[in-house]
């Protein structure tokens, strides 16, 4: 996973492949959830969460809860995806 996007189409292009994932054991969740909060500092850190919906913020810092329930996962991850859909009509428009 790239942790270091440059655009906001990046950004969603990694979220989306963080989506995909699901860790089978607890080193893929601490693996997973390192990327992701490396993810989260540089989308902070560059300025490129100025549109990014609430939803990628939860996305980013519920892997553990991902992991355990997976009812949680497949709703979770259904709305994130709907929402980058959204924004990404939203910046193409």
């Amino acid at each position: 996973m790239d942790v270091k996007p440059q655009t906001t189409g990046q950004v969603r292009k990694v979220l989306r492949e963080l989506a995909a994932q699901k860790p089978a054991s607890a080193e893929a969740l601490a693996h997973m959830e390192r990327g992701s909060l490396l993810l989260r500092l540089h989308i902070q850190s560059h300025g490129l969460g100025t549109n990014l919906p609430e939803v990628v913020w939860h996305f980013l810092s519920d892997a553990d809860i991902r992991y355990r329930s997976s009812d949680y996962r497949d709703t979770q991850t259904a709305e994130l995806l709907s929402a980058l859909d959204r924004w990404e009509q939203e910046e193409e428009a």
